[in-house]
């Protein structure tokens, strides 16, 4: 059994789908431990714009997190 949902859709890979859904849910993981920098050293080497999204969604939920603040102030500029 797996820790995450997970509803397979036709015509994608299968292996596709199960990395992309493993790793929204480390995202989420992350992001209840309010562990930014550890979902800022993801965004760097992520090439998925779904998950890049969701990582700074994230990061913009913790406001009193530094690290968090620095980041979004850099990617904005």
């Amino acid at each position: 059994m797996i820790p995450f949902s997970l509803t397979f859709e036709p015509g994608v890979s299968l292996y596709e789908q199960v990395v992309y859904a493993a790793k929204k849910a480390v995202i989420s993981g992350l992001g209840n431990q309010n562990n930014a920098e550890a979902m800022i050293a993801i965004y760097r080497k992520e090439s998925n714009f779904e998950i890049k999204k969701q990582i700074v969604s994230s990061l913009g939920n913790m406001p009193k997190n530094e690290a968090a603040k620095t980041f979004l102030l850099e990617i904005l500029k």
